[in-house]
This record gives structure tokens, C-alpha cells and sequence, in this order.
């Protein structure tokens, strides 16, 4: 009989493992610290006429041409009468009369106007910088356990940023409410973070009323953004 072939046994291939790519974890934005003033009912008025334009200190918002405010010469005279002339009929206006707010006096009016200068940076009543109060950064915090069985840190800078784009205008600068939105004081409400993430991320049933667009009325709006822009509204109803 002839020999059976031998067959060939294949070398053990060694495999080497590849190492999983790491991806580093960038570090919060620190929050930028409000200027000091004087007039606390200009700064709520800026932040409920206009800070969802002009951004929380004046940065622009990302949906507004030419809207920051930082770095501008601001003429406040110039802009009071442009705020207290009614423009004529079919007139095209960057801002309507007294900002859409019959309310607004010129007194009202002139401390804003000074309050715009200041987050302009173009005004003497800026506060220099050696006689400001340092304020201590803000730590990133957590939600409260009622709001999210995952509370996750916030970004705090970005979270202030939406929020004075998209949401103080109705709630005010810092959650005191607008006396034009009913109930919309934030401070001492139970936020509960998931359900209301949930709330802007699903579509309403056609016909449904809602007291918040879908994503805010701002489809770019991711949900980590939502769900951080959230962790900040629980951080001002809880007063912090």
C-alpha cells in the first residue's frame, strides 16, 4: 500500500490585538460671568427682549445675522430714537417701535441702552476690571434625583448660551419669569429633566397644543443639547 499523505498543518497565525482608539473627554467651557450693573430691571429686560437675538452677553446667536453685540459702538441716542419713532407705514425695521413692548418708557429704554453698552464694551460705565467682584467659577452640577436617574455634569457655558437664546425671553435672565408668559417662573419648580427631554424630542400629534415647539422650534438642536440645556433650567429652579 502506498503511504497516506501527510498533511500539512497550518503555523498558528499570532494575533495581536489591536488597542481600542481612545478619545479624550474635552474639559467644560467655563461659564462666562456676568458684567455688573447697577440696574438689575435693565438686565431682566435685556434678557427677556433681548437676549434670544443678541445671545445672554451680547455673543449673537447663531440664528441672527449680525446680531453680537460685543466690540460694537453703541450710540445710545441714536438708538433711542430709533426706538421711540413710529416708522412709516410698510417701513422695513431691524428693531419695532419700543421693541414691540408699549411698556418700555424711555427711562426703561436709556438703562437698557447703558446695559447694552456694557456687554459691548464700547461704554464708560463698564466696570474695570480691578474694581469688579471676582466671582468664583461655577462648578459643572448634576441634576436633582426627582429629575434624571442619570444625572450627567453640564456644560455650563454652552447650557447658558442656549438658554439665553432660546428660552429667557419667556423665563427670564435668570428663571424670575417675564410678566408677558403665564407661569413662566422657573425658580422652585420641580423640573423633572428626562420627561422633558422627551417632551421636546416628540413630534405632537397633528392638532395637539403645546406649550414648547417640538426641539424648541430649533430642529438643530441635538438631544445631548437638549438634555444639557435642561441641567441648566434645574440648576436655576433650584435656585442656584
Amino acid at each position: 500500500e502506498a503511504p497516506a499523505e501527510a498533511t500539512a498543518t497550518p503555523e498558528a497565525t499570532e494575533v495581536v490585538a489591536t488597542p481600542e482608539p481612545t478619545q479624550a473627554t474635552p474639559e467644560p467651557t467655563p461659564a462666562v460671568e456676568m458684567p455688573v450693573v447697577d440696574n438689575q430691571q435693565a438686565v431682566q429686560d435685556y434678557g427677556w427682549y433681548c437676549s434670544s437675538c443678541h445671545g445672554l452677553n451680547g455673543e449673537g446667536s447663531p440664528t441672527t445675522i449680525n446680531s453680537a453685540l460685543v466690540g460694537m459702538p453703541i450710540d445710545k441716542a441714536a438708538l433711542l430714537t430709533e426706538f421711540t419713532t413710529l416708522p412709516p407705514f410698510g417701513a422695513m425695521v431691524v428693531h419695532p417701535y419700543r421693541a414691540g413692548i408699549p411698556e418700555l418708557d424711555d427711562a426703561r429704554l436709556i438703562a437698557l441702552f447703558d446695559y447694552v453698552a456694557v456687554l459691548a464694551g464700547t461704554s464708560e460705565t463698564t466696570v474695570p476690571a480691578e474694581e469688579a467682584p471676582v466671582a468664583e467659577a461655577t462648578p459643572a452640577v448634576e441634576s436633582t434625583p426627582e429629575a434624571s436617574a442619570d444625572a450627567q455634569p453640564i456644560d455650563l457655558a454652552k447650557a447658558q448660551a442656549d438658554y439665553g437664546w432660546y428660552c429667557s425671553s419667556c423665563h427670564g435672565l435668570n428663571g424670575e419669569g417675564s410678566p408677558t408668559a403665564f407661569n413662566s417662573n422657573l425658580i422652585g419648580m420641580t423640573i423633572d429633566t428626562e420627561a422633558f427631554v422627551t417632551k421636546l424630542t416628540t413630534l405632537p400629534a397633528f392638532g395637539e397644543m403645546v406649550v414648547h415647539p417640538y426641539r424648541g422650534g430649533i430642529p438643530e438642536m441635538d438631544d445631548e443639547q437638549i438634555r444639557n440645556l435642561m441641567g441648566y433650567v434645574v440648576q436655576l429652579a433650584a435656585g442656584q
